[in-house]
């Protein structure tokens, strides 16, 4: 059996599963990303995000993820999921949320 990750990363407001990460994965996510408040629990996510979590070494797998919900994969990519709707208004961003896997430890 697979451990479960101890966090989600969802699409805010649509509830896609983006991820499952581990505690060291958040962490790292939580110490680069800016949030607006200490109860916050979401992250604004870019193609110029991704590029400066990159660079600051953030795990490829997640990045992999990332890229795949803002439809950076490329076509001939075998992981390529459909990109996710989006309104005109939205720009080339999204919202991430994440919540903490119960029974998690």
């Amino acid at each position: 059996m697979i451990p479960r990750m101890s966090y989600s990363l969802y699409v805010k407001g649509k509830g896609d599963l983006i991820a499952e990460v581990s505690d060291e994965q958040f962490e790292q996510l939580q110490s680069l990303l800016v949030a607006e408040d200490l109860d916050d629990q979401d992250f604004f996510i870019d193609e110029d995000t991704v590029s400066f979590l990159e660079g600051e070494g953030v795990d490829a797998s997640l990045l992999h993820e990332l890229r795949k919900v803002l439809g950076l994969v490329t076509p001939a990519d075998p992981f390529r999921t459909p990109d996710p709707p989006r309104s005109e208004d939205e720009g080339s961003g999204f919202d991430i949320e994440w919540r903490r896997n119960p029974g998690v430890e």
